[in-house]
């Protein structure tokens, strides 16, 4: 089932990624290529204020060219851990920390050509820090109930996978959460 590497080549190096192609074996004998995105760790998180409400963002994205409605996000710098880049994208992109951050999934975004993998993690017991965005964001900060940021997905205005991933996820939770206590 699994391919076999022949032989890799490294074609870009970037600030954020690199691309490499693969030469590999399939399990049928046949042989062919592999291009493959090489990107560190990243984090998400849905912080959930006093009411409630979800903490979203708002940013340009130029690949997408538009402005999209996105949970907060960013990679895993190296030497930290996963909880501390949620604590430290938390406030850079919305202003706030938190005191309790819980796992709520992982995941890969696109294992088809890349190796990023995704941890995602509730953010509660809010608290005011200072949003220091990276010099390369534009960020507005926005809040919806949960049923809210629900419909934004079934009406298309939220098309981030990974927010449409930690959006769906913990409703799940609080759902089955409910199911198990009646």
């Amino acid at each position: 089932m699994e391919e076999q590497i022949l032989s890799s080549e490294t074609i870009y190096k970037g600030k954020v990624l690199n691309l490499r192609i693969d030469s590999v074996r399939f399990p049928s004998g046949r042989e062919g290529k592999r291009e493959i995105v090489e990107h560190r760790d990243a984090v998400t998180l849905l912080p959930i204020d006093a009411d409630g409400r979800l903490l979203l963002i708002r940013q340009f994205r130029l690949a997408a060219g538009q402005v999209l409605l996105e949970a907060p996000a960013g990679i895993v710098d190296p030497g930290e851990s996963p909880k501390e880049t949620a604590h430290r994208e938390l406030r850079e992109e919305t202003g706030f920390d938190c005191r309790t951050l819980e796992p709520l999934l992982r995941f890969y975004p696109a294992p088809g050509f890349s190796e990023e993998f995704m941890h995602s993690f509730v953010a509660s017991d809010l608290f005011e820090s200072t949003a220091d965005p990276d010099d390369d964001e534009n960020i507005e900060l926005a809040r919806y109930s949960l049923d809210e940021a629900v419909e934004l997905i079934a009406t298309g205005e939220i098309i981030d996978a990974k927010t449409i991933c930690v959006v769906l996820a913990y409703k799940l939770r609080l759902h089955t959460a409910r199911s198990g206590a009646d």
